[in-house]
């Protein structure tokens, strides 16, 4: 049997928008909710790149298709490449907020 993929960062990467929205001071329970948010209030507004929001697009879509659709719906290669994107939103959230520097170390923990 082949091995699993590695899990797609979704929920790591919802929890740094949802810190970046807070700081808007705007507070959402759901991830589509604090997705929309931060397309509407950050992306179009020019914050941040518009990338940023569909990378969590992309993100949330995968987890629906990984986490309640087929299984081994999500590659390697697609979950490799969110792990990516996630470290790139962490570091979009530090230069934003302040926080302190995030080292690979740190991620890959």
């Amino acid at each position: 049997m082949p091995a699993s993929p590695p899990p797609v960062p979704n929920y790591a990467m919802f929890y740094v928008a949802e810190a970046i929205v807070l700081a808007q001071n705007l507070s959402f329970s759901k991830h589509s909710a604090v997705i929309s948010a931060f397309g509407k209030h950050l992306a179009k507004t020019g914050i941040v790149p518009s990338e940023y929001h569909r990378f969590l697009t992309e993100a949330q879509s995968m987890r629906h298709s990984g986490g309640y659709g087929q299984r081994r719906s999500v590659t390697c290669e697609q979950a490799q490449e969110q792990m990516g994107r996630g470290r790139q939103l962490l570091r979009l959230a530090q230069d934003l907020l302040g926080a302190p520097p995030v080292t690979e170390a740190d991620v890959d923990a």
